[in-house]
């Protein structure tokens, strides 16, 4: 293999990898907090078409980004409310959240199939640290969607390990009884932790149409959302 092509190749890695982190970082938030959520392919599908579809009427890449973020949320809350609020079986809600996410996301993007984004979030300038070789173009020449994902990682690292709120939230996942003794409130921390879950898994579908492959298809996440939840399970 050429070494354009090698470089070609780890480039795509981290780009597609960016992908799946968001995803799997999101379901790992959730996770911790004692939600599993197997809703993230219809979360990432919605936020994969509204943040197409806000791009393509504002030509604001960056505020289709944040709506399929809030999107995403929304739709992670219901989740949350079925299984933190209800009581309901938390398998069988994230297998509904997913039907429903991919089959609304086809109904609302049937009018966008086939047409040109109207902004997509181009790779970040970073001068002369793009020109390094093999480093600058694998790792200076991304969509900021990867550079945001290193970001929540290390944040997401810091507040789960370092702080009195990523300690409740841990703890809300591993003995609720305790947490509630302590003066928390289990439901708000796992709602929270439900609702950043889906924003990320929003971002990672705005970041599938805005910016790896700038259109809106049905079925564009093509399982990736499985994929993210995999990660998990096994990480």
């Amino acid at each position: 293999m050429s070494e354009a092509s090698m470089i070609g190749l780890l480039t795509a890695a981290v780009s597609f990898g960016a992908l799946l982190y968001l995803a799997a970082l999101g379901e790992l938030i959730s996770e911790k907090a004692g939600i599993l959520n197997l809703g993230v392919e219809g979360m990432m599908a919605m936020g994969a078409v509204t943040g197409f579809m806000v791009a393509l009427e504002t030509e604001n890449a960056w505020l289709g980004l944040i709506v399929a973020m809030l999107v995403g949320a929304f739709f992670a809350l219901i989740h949350g409310l079925f299984t933190v609020i209800l009581g309901a079986e938390q398998v069988v809600s994230g297998l509904s959240l997913t039907i429903l996410g991919l089959g609304l996301a086809a109904f609302v993007g049937k009018n966008a199939v086939g047409r040109p984004p109207g902004a997509v979030l181009a790779p970040v300038d970073w001068g002369s640290l793009s020109d390094i070789p093999w480093v600058g173009p694998i790792l200076f020449t991304q969509s900021p969607i990867v550079y945001f994902a290193v970001v929540c990682g290390i944040a997401t690292s810091f507040v789960l390990t370092r702080t009195r709120t990523g300690l409740a939230l841990r703890g809300a996942g591993e003995s609720a009884s305790t947490v509630d003794a302590s003066g928390h409130s289990v439901v708000q921390l796992r709602l929270g932790a439900v609702a950043m879950g889906g924003a990320l898994a929003g971002a990672s579908g705005a970041y599938l149409t805005l910016s790896l492959t700038p259109q809106w298809t049905e079925g564009v996440t093509a399982g990736r959302g499985w994929i993210a939840v995999a990660l998990v399970i096994f990480g």
